[in-house]
């Protein structure tokens, strides 16, 4: 009964590999896209510059 239990891990390990190795095969397929053309344009919000004390009292109820 031990052998016929060994086999079965045995078997479904070896499936596991196949079927891992399988799937991680590339499938030949790219193309090649130029993005130089796109233009990014980065907006920021200014935010004022808080104390310590500021920060402290914002954050003590935070949970960490």
């Amino acid at each position: 009964m031990e052998k016929s239990i060994l086999y079965r891990k045995v078997i479904v390990l070896t499936s596991v590999i196949v079927l891992l190795g399988s799937g991680c095969q590339s499938t030949g397929y790219s193309q090649d896209i130029d993005f130089s053309d796109i233009e990014v344009e980065v907006r920021t919000i200014p935010r004022p510059e808080l104390s310590v004390d500021e920060i402290y009292n914002k954050t003590i109820r935070s949970l960490v």
